[in-house]
């Protein structure tokens, strides 16, 4: 192993010396020669060693911190929700308050259950302004290894040379998380995720959006620049499924959109930055749909907010609600709105954590308030280990008369497939 690492370290050596005079000597053809190569050689051979070495030891420390988790788990949440009344989040608290008296087929499956308290522990003690280092977890951001199978398919689908070519422009200033890593290889791994993401992402960007739509510092992201503007995962993703959708001719320049489960709202984001006339509208849980409320009203301070609150019938907040920009909503409140309704519905990657007569019901309500399309991103098999349930893509109840337009594998997550309904 010692002389594996010894030749792999030598190798590094040669490649960042070649590199540099290539730089210096030869910039014309720098990002074309062997120099970068060897380099990037070795620090992968690098990172496959030290990653057998610490394998075992990775693995036990994993599921050390999982029984730990369970168990606090299960020990404060009694104190979490007496504690709840007395700290800051009084806004967070009367959601979850409201929340409480839903009906059961509106309240979150097992599964959700037990991150609901967990992601309420993360938002008390590490705040709401850090929400993209703890609950985002739980979204759609990834923590990334070297056999991930979302850096297996970005660098498999893309030029060596335009991969390159984003790594030597992406800059990481600080360690990511203690979850993703500090060393040096897992920054390594994710400066190379993130050149073959941008390369997915800009290979589909007819309107050069990524050029001009930054992932915003509120929520202390981790600290990604390309070309010295801020991205994320979470940009990139949302740019390639906001083309997706976008490829549909005659959605109205004003649509209303809704979506189910929006996260801390990265797809609003997108949205709203490419077509700032469209509304969006938000149905979610606590806290997810706290923090899509804190995060949307901060990075929009010039659009109007229609905040979470209690009524009985549409008719009681139609005028707030027709002169909001962004609106918010608790799940049991779909049924309230009026049919066809919305030009455009969204779900990512929660309908297969619900219980089945939810995901019934959910697209049953979807269809009634719908005239146009739903987009849904989904895993090929999804598991809910609380509700022990298992949903496969072809099993998922569509309502009749639904016209798939489309339906395919994602180009980055190979195990998520996404279809395109048309809504009449």
């Amino acid at each position: 192993m010692a002389y594996i690492v010894g030749l792999l370290i030598i190798l590094g050596g040669i490649g960042l010396l070649m590199a540099d005079l290539e730089i210096v000597h030869f910039p014309e053809i720098a990002w074309t020669s062997v120099g970068p190569y060897l380099l990037m050689a070795a620090g992968v051979g690098l990172i496959v060693v030290a990653n057998k070495a610490k394998c075992y030891w990775n693995r036990v420390s994993r599921r050390l911190a999982r029984a730990v988790e369970k168990i606090d788990l299960l020990y404060e949440s009694a104190e979490i929700q007496k504690e709840s009344a007395r700290d800051e989040y009084s806004e967070l608290h009367g959601i979850v308050k409201l929340y409480s008296n839903s009906p059961s087929l509106y309240r979150a499956s097992k599964l959700w259950e037990n991150l609901f308290l967990l992601h309420l522990r993360w938002i008390k003690e590490n705040g709401v302004s850090n929400f993209k280092r703890s609950v985002n977890l739980g979204y759609f951001q990834w923590k990334i290894g070297l056999r991930d199978d979302q850096l297996i398919s970005v660098l498999r689908h893309a030029s060596p040379l335009a991969v390159l070519n984003h790594f030597m422009k992406i800059r990481i200033p600080a360690p990511l998380t203690d979850d993703v890593g500090s060393a040096p290889q897992n920054r390594f791994i994710y400066r190379l995720f993130m050149a073959g993401l941008i390369e997915a992402a800009r290979s589909v960007d007819r309107q050069q959006l990524f050029d001009r739509i930054e992932e915003p510092s509120l929520g202390n992201p981790w600290p990604v620049y390309y070309k010295n503007m801020r991205t994320s995962q979470d940009v990139c993703n949302s740019l390639i499924e906001y083309y997706s959708i976008s490829s549909i001719s005659d959605l109205p320049e004003r649509a209303i959109i809704g979506e189910l489960g929006a996260g801390y709202g990265r797809s609003a984001y997108m949205f709203l930055k490419a077509s700032p006339g469209m509304k969006y509208v938000v149905f979610d849980i606590p806290p997810a749909i706290y923090v899509s409320q804190w995060y949307l009203s901060h990075v929009f301070p010039d659009k109007k907010i229609f905040k979470v609150q209690s009524f009985r019938n549409f008719e009681d907040i139609r005028k707030g609600y027709e002169q909001s920009d962004i609106a918010f909503f608790l799940p049991e409140q779909i049924e309230l709105f009026p049919d066809k309704h919305f030009n455009l519905f969204l779900n990512i990657s929660s309908l297969g954590e619900m219980r089945l007569e939810q995901i019934r019901n959910y697209l049953f309500q979807i269809s009634r308030m719908t005239h146009g399309y739903f987009y849904s991103k989904q895993w090929v098999t999804s598991v809910n280990t609380g509700d022990n349930m298992v949903i496969r893509k072809e099993e998922y109840p569509v309502p009749p008369g639904w016209e798939i337009v489309y339906s395919r594998n994602t180009i980055v997550q190979k195990k998520f497939f996404e279809t395109l309904y048309r809504i009449r």
